[in-house]
């Protein structure tokens, strides 16, 4: 009789053991996940691959396989393309993301005309800026996904360069806004600058193409002030002068230049390895007995570009 019962106890303690074995096999390989972003939530198991994890919602349970995706994917990015208003993309626009005045988000347009954002709950405006002037402003509905923005056509100055009669190219021109200033004038307001009592002047900057042309867009309505030659160069616009006087904004101006001094082009080309590197910027310094110039430029789809030899009459 005591043989029976002790047979009977140890199995009873083995069966006991193996349920609980069992118990805590099937607990380490489920486990009970609440709802988490999208409803669902990743679980590595220990072998590394994921498993399918539980969701929970209104009492009821299903089972969706978990894939990896980065936890904050629900925030779409926000992209803008910014373009001009016959179409064409608008480059290196700043695109910047308001809520009310509050900046949310900002980047900039690529070649391409496309700027890619940070994205953030709820409507927002976007304001475009070029050159530091706003010349657009979109609402949209939410700060994500893709959003186009068309600038309308701005105040422009443009025109071509000529020099001796003949469109010339790489011809630096600086536009500056305001009124003329003497050397006194300018040494004050470059003073109050450097101490941020006063903000800097703006000016913008292009270069003449092959052909002759230039342009500066998008500038205010009753913009005014003047357009330069650089310093160094040894041109000068048919009054003698480096400066032109501009009462307002023109699209057809035609800048005839004349040389200070006998001169002679040196014609040269920006390779590397041998290779032609296109649309490179360069920069030479010229010393003679009695002058020193430090000219820069731009080369041509072809690495050409020209320096042009100055000596004092």
């Amino acid at each position: 009789m005591s043989k029976w019962w002790i047979g009977a106890f140890l199995l009873g303690a083995t069966a006991l053991l193996l349920g609980l074995t069992i118990a805590l096999d099937h607990g380490r390989a489920g486990v009970r996940v609440t709802v988490g972003i999208e409803g669902f939530v990743e679980v590595p198991a220990e072998d590394g691959s994921t498993l399918t994890a539980a969701t929970e919602e209104a009492g009821s349970s299903s089972r969706t396989p978990a894939t990896r995706r980065p936890v904050l994917e629900s925030a779409q990015q926000l992209e803008v393309l910014v373009r001009r208003a016959d179409g064409r993309p608008l480059a290196f626009a700043e695109v910047l993301a308001y809520r009310g005045e509050a900046l949310r988000s900002a980047g900039k347009a690529d070649e391409d005309g496309r700027a890619e954002l940070l994205s953030f709950t709820g409507p927002a405006e976007l304001r475009v800026r070029f050159v530091e002037d706003e010349i657009a402003r979109a609402r949209i509905p939410r700060a994500s996904g893709r959003h186009e923005v068309l600038v309308p056509d701005g105040a422009v100055v443009a025109g071509i360069v000529r020099l001796d009669g003949v469109p010339r190219g790489n011809v630096w021109l600086e536009l500056v806004t305001g009124p003329e200033e003497g050397w006194a004038g300018r040494r004050v307001r470059e003073a109050l600058e450097n101490l941020g009592l006063s903000e800097p002047r703006r000016a913008r900057r292009t270069c003449s193409a092959a052909d002759g042309s230039f342009r500066f867009e998008w500038l205010p309505p009753r913009w005014s002030g003047s357009l330069r030659l650089q310093e160094e160069t040894r041109l000068r616009f048919a009054d003698g002068t480096q400066r032109l006087a501009l009462v307002g904004p023109d699209d057809g101006l035609e800048l005839e230049l004349v040389r200070r001094g006998r001169s002679a082009d040196l014609r040269c080309r920006a390779v590397l390895d041998g290779v032609p590197v296109p649309g490179t910027t360069w920069q030479a310094e010229l010393v003679a007995e009695s002058w020193s110039s430090n000219p820069f430029g731009a080369c041509d789809d072809e690495g050409r570009f020209v320096l042009p030899i100055d000596d004092e009459e």
